[in-house]
């Protein structure tokens, strides 16, 4: 299960960071490939080109943090109030 206090900027490097990852994988790939058809290169071992991740502000990635926040409150607290209507009957 995933901590509840990973922070939204943590994510975000983690993603980059498997991102990074898989990139050098598809390269292994393509060369272990071009091993295979005998240092011919393979049509699929070129990587599409990506587009540049978005920038977000610090401003707005505060806003969100505290709006989902807000939102997990909210679910936590319909779901305490259906335990004790629950528990009361």
């Amino acid at each position: 299960m995933l901590n509840r206090n990973l922070t939204s900027e943590i994510l975000a490097a983690a993603i980059e960071g498997f991102e990074v990852r898989k990139l050098r994988i598809g390269e292994q790939i393509a060369q272990v490939r071009q091993l295979l058809n005998g240092d011919q290169p393979a049509a699929a071992s070129t990587p599409e080109p990506q587009q540049p991740r978005r920038k977000m502000s610090a401003a707005a990635r505060k806003r969100m943090g505290e709006a989902q926040r807000k939102r997990w409150a909210a679910k936590s607290d319909a779901v305490t109030a259906s335990e004790a209507t629950a528990s009361a009957s």
